[in-house]
């Protein structure tokens, strides 16, 4: 009896201990909070399927070069006809032919769109990069924000813990007649004083939490432990590497020099569509006519043709010049997006550099007066 009852107890704890068991508790680095964050984003989801879709127009406007081979049946049925027709027309007919054509020179029409394509994914790869350098950025600034905001709660709990042990040791003193009520007034003061910044350091760290947690794809009930901190050492920045090297790989900066360069390339389409289109076309058709339902039993026929076709726009009422001048302003507001970029870019990372610098003579007052 007392062995059931044992396994009884155990098994009680058991079940009270599962929520706790249960709880799943993540240790997480800035390696793997940039990766969860990477794997969770929908935005960084929506680059690569952008890269996808760039990559089939690229394909589709590749087709233009290839032979383009068409079926068609046609049956029918004419259900009225004047009489006068009557020894020309007859009740039932059908044609069925395959035909196919083949672009021999376009002026650069096609190959311009073709290089437009290709140019146009690359610009997808490099916005990706961006998505990504973006991702990466909000992650640690949320990771670190995290640490920052429990450091400030433990610094607020030590601060309250402090000004409790010294009204207690002011309560000590006072019943052995060596301090006044005054004092004892002035530390509860302080006391109550020290509460709210408290409560308010608590909800920046359930807020900072919370915000990490969604960028983590983390539910909110996990808990997770942060293993990274602070730097204990921050050297001075090279001021001219850090400024080549945005030169030299921002994707947004690349993407925006591609998207001036694939804007020229809009522009040799739409110049070409002033020039003649050369192309091959051949066909094969069987066409047939009767008096009854049975294609076949009336007469039929078979006939092919073969040549060189060209065709040339004489007159579209100014559409041609219109899309050639809306593809050079284009191009025109791609050069100054690229320019007003690289002006943001420079300023960006000017402040940062002189931020930072201010930063670490603050941190060297800050411990010296500590």
């Amino acid at each position: 009896m007392k062995k059931y009852s044992l396994f009884l107890m155990i098994g009680f704890l058991v079940l009270l201990s599962g929520p706790v068991f249960g709880e799943e508790v993540r240790r997480l680095d800035i390696a793997q909070s940039v990766d969860l964050a990477l794997q969770s984003s929908e935005d960084y989801q929506i680059a690569e399927r952008e890269i996808d879709k760039r990559h089939q127009q690229y394909k589709a406007a590749k087709s233009a070069i290839y032979p383009q081979i068409n079926g068609s049946v046609t049956w029918e049925k004419n259900f009225e006809y004047p009489l006068i027709a009557r020894t020309t027309t007859m009740d039932y007919g059908f044609d069925a032919g395959l035909s196919a054509s083949q672009l021999i020179w376009s002026f650069g029409k096609v190959s311009s769109a073709i290089k437009f394509a290709g140019k146009y994914e690359n610009i997808g790869k490099l916005e990706k990069d961006a998505v990504r350098l973006e991702i990466v950025y909000l992650t640690k600034v949320e990771y670190y924000s995290v640490i920052f905001a429990g450091n400030v709660c433990r610094i607020r709990e030590e601060s309250l813990k402090n000004s409790r042990e010294s009204k207690t040791f002011l309560q000590n003193i006072s019943s052995a007649g060596r301090s006044s009520k005054k004092d004892l007034l002035k530390i509860d003061a302080d006391i109550a004083s020290r509460i709210p910044p408290l409560n308010d350091a608590r909800s920046a760290l359930d807020s900072a939490l919370r915000t990490l947690k969604v960028q983590l794809g983390i539910p909110p009930e996990d808990k997770i432990i942060l293993s990274d901190g602070f730097a204990g050492v921050y050297p001075d920045l090279d001021r001219e590497k850090y400024v080549s090297s945005q030169n030299r790989n921002e994707p947004t900066l690349k993407a925006l020099d591609r998207g001036v360069k694939a804007q020229e390339d809009v522009i040799k389409i739409k110049r070409a569509a002033y020039y003649p289109t050369l192309s091959a076309f051949a066909s094969w058709d069987e066409i047939g006519i009767g008096d009854n339902s049975d294609l076949y039993s009336g007469n039929t026929d078979n006939y092919g043709t073969a040549g060189v076709k060209v065709s040339m726009p004489l007159w579209s009422g100014g559409q041609i010049n219109a899309e050639l001048q809306q593809a050079r302003i284009d191009k025109y507001k791609a050069r100054l997006s690229l320019r007003k970029a690289e002006k943001q870019f420079s300023l960006g990372l000017e402040n940062a550099i002189f931020e930072y610098r201010q930063y670490l003579e603050t941190l060297a007052a800050n411990r010296e007066a500590v």
